[in-house]
């Protein structure tokens, strides 16, 4: 999946307003929801292989990039609504289905995901979710058990282990292609990839 730009506005208190990124990613505050007038922002967040384990070990698998929404902390008077587009072709080669995909909270403190109350769009292939605070948020659904079962034997060896590691470190380096690497099928070699050949070694699917 690409990764859009960020967008940022600033809002006033009293109007509240939208803000909408490039990939459909949205934000819609009421007025008054906010306790003050404030530069708000829509973007992605490094990647954290902590979230990424968090995911696999509730058996969640993505169905949209991670989306920070902030500034993150920030407490509302009055629900905002957000939306993240979530990516068929992820909901596809994954089993996953689209009733089962629910917006996810990242609780950084519990180190965990809250799955919240979530509309999902099928025709627009968004998911919405009304949130009282700004934090990260993904796209997740049952079933990471199946992905985390895609193939980590990147050298044919048979077994998993740093050899594969060192293979899509390469390649998110640019040393090589990203071909095999890309386990997840995402579009990119990342940190992700290597969280799954974690796992797979540690046998916690």
């Amino acid at each position: 999946m690409k990764v859009p730009p960020p967008v940022l506005r600033n809002l006033k208190e009293a109007k509240g307003g939208w803000i909408k990124r490039s990939d459909r990613a949205a934000m819609k505050v009421p007025a008054s929801a906010l306790p003050r007038s404030a530069e708000l922002f829509i973007a992605h967040p490094d990647d954290d292989p902590v979230r990424e384990g968090a995911a696999a070990r509730k058996q969640l698998s993505r169905a949209s990039l991670p989306v920070a929404f902030g500034p993150q902390g920030a407490i509302f008077n009055a629900p905002v609504t957000i939306t993240i587009p979530y990516d068929s072709g992820l909901v596809e080669t994954q089993g996953l289905k689209e009733t089962d995909l629910k917006v996810h909270d990242w609780n950084p403190r519990a180190q965990a995901w809250e799955a919240l109350i979530s509309r999902v769009n099928a025709a627009d292939k968004t998911v919405g979710a009304d949130v009282t605070h700004f934090s990260i948020y993904q796209v997740l659904a049952p079933g990471a058990a199946e992905t985390v079962a895609v193939s980590t034997d990147l050298n044919g060896d048979g077994v998993t282990d740093a050899a594969d590691v060192g293979l899509v470190t390469d390649q998110a380096k640019g040393l090589s292609a990203c071909t095999t690497g890309d386990i997840n099928k995402d579009g990119a070699c990342n940190v992700a990839d290597i969280q799954m050949i974690v796992i797979k070694t540690l046998g916690k699917k």
